[in-house]
């Protein structure tokens, strides 16, 4: 015999069913916005950190090629930043970037260590900082904040971010060499060396 259910009862279990089906989207879509979440904010303070410290370079340098690095870093990456945040806010995805990591706080020694040196000090150290700084953002990019991003145009938007990482970089070793051989130091001028970094402002939801 067969047993037909009243539509009341088969009504209440499919909207049962609808309603598991609703969580389990929504918490895979928060999954997913989390994951996003994390990676804007490590991009976000990658950039940051690296302007901060080239708007250093711009106005303590004393060869050309230090000051040509932390012009260019600073043109490429304030915009760059601002694209970033804009599609974070487009995609309703909120992050925050903690200034108390490992990352921050080295971060914050190296421009104590940067504001205590002037001229060729200055110079070497900031170029050293850059080349390593550089080749470490674009791993991160590469190897970590690509996989993970989980938006398509998040991930595309990363991927076309790295030529420009790479040129950056090929800039860096050039003046590296550069200042090395000791032609970067024919064109010196007066700096004000109580200039502060540009500090720019945390990412606003």
């Amino acid at each position: 015999m067969i047993h037909i259910l009243p539509t009341k009862v088969l009504s209440f279990r499919g909207l049962a069913v609808l309603f598991v089906i609703c969580l389990a989207c929504a918490s895979r879509a928060q999954a997913l916005s989390t994951k996003d979440a994390q990676v804007f904010a490590v991009f976000d303070q990658f950039n940051a950190q690296d302007i901060e410290s080239a708007s250093l370079a711009v106005t303590r340098g004393t060869s050309d090629p230090v000051r040509a690095v932390g012009h260019m870093i600073v043109m490429d990456h304030v915009p760059l930043l601002d694209e970033v945040r804009a599609m974070a806010r487009q995609q309703g995805v909120g992050y925050s970037v903690n200034n108390n990591n490992e990352r921050a706080r080295t971060h914050r020694q190296l421009m104590m260590s940067l504001m205590e040196n002037t001229g060729i000090d200055f110079d070497r150290m900031y170029l050293k900082h850059e080349l390593s700084f550089s080749k470490d953002f674009i791993k991160t990019v590469k190897d970590r904040l690509i996989p993970e991003a989980q938006n398509p145009e998040l991930k595309n938007y990363l991927a076309k971010t790295l030529t420009r990482f790479e040129v950056h970089l090929s800039h860096i070793e050039h003046a590296t060499a550069t200042l090395s051989d000791n032609s970067g130091m024919k064109h010196e001028h007066t700096h004000n060396h109580d200039h502060q970094p540009l500090k720019y402002p945390a990412p606003t939801n």
